[in-house]
């Protein structure tokens, strides 16, 4: 799944609850609901499958797993912290290692896709035959 392209999460951080049917689908992603506390973004995420694991070589989890994610910039550095809680398998919650990654800042561009490519954006500038 990861590797079929660009990878993104719509996360909404207005204060709403999980949405309750979205919560409840059990997918890959799960459902994401973000929330600022001080300088440091809170994602907290629902609704996943059991059909994915945890770390390698993979400990499972059950549907009723629930993920914090917590990102945090200071100057050029991007924190990364992932706390995950199932009490139904972990005696206590398991706590990911950081990951801290420094920003582009060169000043080149990062060339990306956009996150949607129809049809009819891929035939602009082709020529049809």
């Amino acid at each position: 799944m990861y590797n079929a392209g660009n990878v993104f999460r719509v996360i909404p951080i207005d204060g709403r609850p999980h949405d309750p049917i979205a919560s409840l689908d059990q997918t890959f992603m799960g459902d994401s609901i973000g929330r600022w506390e001080g300088d440091t973004l809170v994602i907290d995420v629902v609704g996943f499958n059991e059909e994915t694991w945890l770390g390698w070589p993979g400990w499972f989890h059950t549907a009723n797993m629930r993920v914090e994610e917590r990102l945090r910039r200071k100057g050029n550095t991007l924190h990364y912290q992932a706390t995950v809680y199932d009490p139904e398998i972990l005696v206590e919650p398991f706590e990911m290692d950081p990951i801290i990654r420094q920003l582009n800042t060169s000043g080149g561009a990062y060339i990306e896709q956009p996150p949607c490519v129809t049809t009819t954006h891929a035939m602009v500038g082709r020529e049809r035959g």
